[in-house]
Protein backbone atom coordinates (compact mmCIF):
# COMPACT_ATOMS: atom_id res chain seq x y z
CA UNK A 1 0.00 0.00 0.00
CA UNK A 2 1.11 3.03 -1.20
CA UNK A 3 2.37 5.42 2.05
CA UNK A 4 2.50 9.02 2.49
CA UNK A 5 4.16 11.22 5.52
CA UNK A 6 2.45 14.45 4.42
CA UNK A 7 2.38 16.80 7.44
CA UNK A 8 -0.89 18.40 6.13
CA UNK A 9 -3.31 16.54 9.27
CA UNK A 10 -6.80 14.79 8.35
CA UNK A 11 -9.15 16.90 9.93
CA UNK A 12 -7.51 20.37 8.90
CA UNK A 13 -10.21 20.94 6.49
CA UNK A 14 -12.93 17.86 6.51
CA UNK A 15 -13.75 16.69 3.05
CA UNK A 16 -10.88 18.26 0.99
CA UNK A 17 -8.14 15.77 -0.07
CA UNK A 18 -5.06 17.51 -0.30
CA UNK A 19 -2.59 17.06 -2.69
CA UNK A 20 -0.39 14.14 -2.21
CA UNK A 21 2.57 12.54 -3.13
CA UNK A 22 2.67 8.60 -2.48
CA UNK A 23 7.08 8.49 -1.93
CA UNK A 24 6.83 5.26 0.27
CA UNK A 25 4.81 2.32 1.27
CA UNK A 26 3.92 0.13 3.81
CA UNK A 27 2.73 -3.56 4.55
CA UNK A 28 -0.73 -4.43 5.67
CA UNK A 29 -1.75 -5.10 8.22
CA UNK A 30 0.74 -3.75 10.10
CA UNK A 31 1.59 -0.54 11.72
CA UNK A 32 3.76 2.40 11.36
CA UNK A 33 5.66 0.44 14.27
CA UNK A 34 5.99 -2.57 12.58
CA UNK A 35 6.63 -1.31 9.50
CA UNK A 36 9.80 0.58 11.04
CA UNK A 37 8.27 4.05 10.02
CA UNK A 38 9.34 7.09 12.10
CA UNK A 39 12.10 7.97 14.39
CA UNK A 40 14.40 4.97 16.00
CA UNK A 41 13.53 5.24 19.58
CA UNK A 42 16.59 4.98 22.09
CA UNK A 43 14.33 5.29 24.80
CA UNK A 44 14.54 2.06 27.14
CA UNK A 45 11.85 3.01 30.07
CA UNK A 46 11.49 0.01 32.12
CA UNK A 47 8.25 2.06 34.41
CA UNK A 48 6.28 2.47 30.69
CA UNK A 49 5.95 1.29 27.46
CA UNK A 50 8.21 2.30 24.65
CA UNK A 51 7.57 1.56 20.73
CA UNK A 52 10.48 1.01 18.82
CA UNK A 53 9.89 3.21 16.06
CA UNK A 54 7.92 6.79 17.32
CA UNK A 55 5.32 8.28 14.67
CA UNK A 56 3.90 11.14 15.86
CA UNK A 57 1.76 13.63 13.21
CA UNK A 58 -0.35 12.34 10.16
CA UNK A 59 -0.01 9.82 7.58
CA UNK A 60 -1.84 8.89 4.55
CA UNK A 61 -2.73 5.58 2.70
CA UNK A 62 -3.28 4.97 -1.19
CA UNK A 63 -4.45 1.52 -2.30
CA UNK A 64 -6.29 0.91 -5.91
CA UNK A 65 -9.17 -0.98 -5.38
CA UNK A 66 -11.69 -3.02 -7.47
CA UNK A 67 -15.04 -4.10 -6.48
CA UNK A 68 -16.36 -6.34 -8.51
CA UNK A 69 -19.50 -6.21 -10.50
CA UNK A 70 -21.08 -8.88 -8.99
CA UNK A 71 -21.16 -6.76 -6.07
CA UNK A 72 -23.74 -4.22 -7.54
CA UNK A 73 -26.82 -3.07 -5.61
CA UNK A 74 -24.83 -5.28 -2.19
CA UNK A 75 -23.77 -3.57 0.94
CA UNK A 76 -19.65 -3.13 0.32
CA UNK A 77 -17.87 -1.68 3.48
CA UNK A 78 -14.47 -0.80 4.58
CA UNK A 79 -13.31 -1.67 8.20
CA UNK A 80 -10.70 0.07 9.54
CA UNK A 81 -9.22 -1.00 13.61
CA UNK A 82 -6.26 -0.18 15.79
CA UNK A 83 -6.28 3.29 14.24
CA UNK A 84 -6.98 6.99 15.55
CA UNK A 85 -8.79 9.89 13.82
CA UNK A 86 -9.38 8.77 10.16
CA UNK A 87 -10.76 10.13 6.85
CA UNK A 88 -12.03 8.52 3.42
CA UNK A 89 -12.08 8.93 0.09
CA UNK A 90 -12.93 7.02 -3.10
CA UNK A 91 -11.85 8.66 -6.69
CA UNK A 92 -11.34 11.19 -4.99
CA UNK A 93 -14.82 12.00 -3.07
CA UNK A 94 -15.21 11.71 0.61
CA UNK A 95 -16.80 9.08 2.21
CA UNK A 96 -16.48 10.88 5.84
CA UNK A 97 -14.60 10.98 8.52
CA UNK A 98 -14.40 8.95 12.17
CA UNK A 99 -12.76 9.86 15.42
CA UNK A 100 -13.60 6.55 17.25
CA UNK A 101 -10.60 5.01 19.23
CA UNK A 102 -11.23 2.03 20.79
CA UNK A 103 -13.66 -0.08 18.10
CA UNK A 104 -13.12 -0.63 14.53
CA UNK A 105 -14.33 2.50 12.33
CA UNK A 106 -16.66 1.32 9.32
CA UNK A 107 -17.38 3.16 6.67
CA UNK A 108 -20.31 2.38 4.05
CA UNK A 109 -19.26 2.96 0.20
CA UNK A 110 -22.36 1.88 -0.90
CA UNK A 111 -23.48 -0.01 -3.31
CA UNK A 112 -23.05 2.34 -6.46
CA UNK A 113 -19.09 1.86 -6.54
CA UNK A 114 -18.48 -1.22 -8.64
CA UNK A 115 -15.59 -1.54 -10.55
CA UNK A 116 -12.04 -0.38 -10.81
CA UNK A 117 -10.90 3.25 -8.48
CA UNK A 118 -7.57 4.16 -9.16
CA UNK A 119 -7.86 5.55 -5.92
CA UNK A 120 -8.78 4.64 -1.98
CA UNK A 121 -7.05 7.34 0.28
CA UNK A 122 -7.37 7.30 3.97
CA UNK A 123 -5.23 9.84 6.22
CA UNK A 124 -4.86 8.88 9.77
CA UNK A 125 -3.48 10.81 12.48
CA UNK A 126 -1.16 9.63 15.07
CA UNK A 127 -1.14 11.52 18.62
CA UNK A 128 2.15 10.97 20.90
CA UNK A 129 1.45 8.66 23.36
CA UNK A 130 1.28 9.96 27.10
CA UNK A 131 3.94 8.54 29.27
Amino acid sequence: MALSEKRSAPGNQPGVLPQLTFADTINLPGTTDTNQKGQASTDQSADSLTQPYGFVGPCWYEQDITIPGTWRGMRVTLLIERTRYTQVWLDGHAIGDNAILCTPQIYELGSRFAGRHAQADGGCRQQPQAG
